[in-house]
């Protein structure tokens, strides 16, 4: 099973000392630069480098994100965008976000 996530599970999932929740339920979890670069800016909850979660893949950022984003996810924030988008090229199962549902004609 293909499993995505955006920032905010990592975030919420960290400050309740469950992280590793998503390797229990999953094995491996995908997710995009833009969610790793939010994840090391900081804040009040602390997710650990991924560098140490060996269960987390980063996958590299690609150019067409920005270049071929539909307008409906062009509104959502850059890590929610990316998910989404890269989730979707790369045939994901399940998508673990914290943002409204959106509406897709498939």
């Amino acid at each position: 099973m293909k499993v995505f996530t955006n920032t905010t599970p990592l975030i919420a999932l960290s400050s309740v000392s469950q992280l590793n929740l998503l390797q229990l339920l999953f094995t491996k979890i995908y997710t995009v630069e833009s969610v790793r670069e939010e994840c090391e800016e900081g804040g009040k909850v602390v997710v650990p480098p991924f560098a140490n979660l060996e269960w987390l893949e980063v996958l590299p950022r690609r150019s067409e994100i920005s270049q071929n984003i539909p307008p409906l996810l062009a509104e959502l924030g850059k890590g929610e965008r990316d998910t989404i988008w890269m989730s979707l090229q790369e045939k994901a199962d399940l998508v673990i976000i914290d943002d409204l549902p959106l509406p897709f004609n498939q």
